[in-house]
């Protein structure tokens, strides 16, 4: 097979384009707004003190953050099947929408606002107990 110098120059830019593709994906993985609500919850369950922070930012120590977590630990230490139902995303602003069903209680929905800063998507305590009092918090 002898491949002319154009057809050669055609699959160098079609690998040179993927493995540009898959850089973005692979730089911009852990960074979107459900993943800061995925790593928050793993930090609830793992009692991980340093990813929870990551995922709060400024908001750590406030009682908004500390209320919303204990609220969402119960629910997960109640048993509560976690999955996410819907995402909201702005420039800078985002909604992930999650549900906690259980055979006992039914279901809950919690509505996580977020927000970007620096780059890095948190969440925001006080704007997700507004928007989440019908759950509870």
């Amino acid at each position: 097979m002898n491949l002319t110098s154009r057809q050669a120059s055609s699959v160098l830019a079609a690998f040179v384009l993927s493995v540009l593709t898959l850089s973005v994906f692979y730089l911009s993985r852990n960074k979107g707004p459900v993943s800061t609500v995925t790593r928050f919850h793993e930090a609830l369950v793992t009692k991980d003190d340093r990813l929870l922070r990551s995922t709060l930012g400024s908001h750590y120590a406030t009682e908004e953050a500390r209320q919303m977590s204990a609220f969402v630990s119960g629910l997960i230490d109640a048993g509560s099947s976690v999955s996410i139902s819907r995402v909201g995303k702005r420039a800078i602003e985002a909604e992930v929408w999650v549900k906690y069903a259980s055979r006992r209680r039914g279901y809950t929905t919690v509505s996580f606002s977020l927000h970007k800063d620096s780059g890095v998507w948190l969440i925001d305590p006080g704007a997700t107990k507004i928007r989440s009092r019908t759950a509870g918090i």
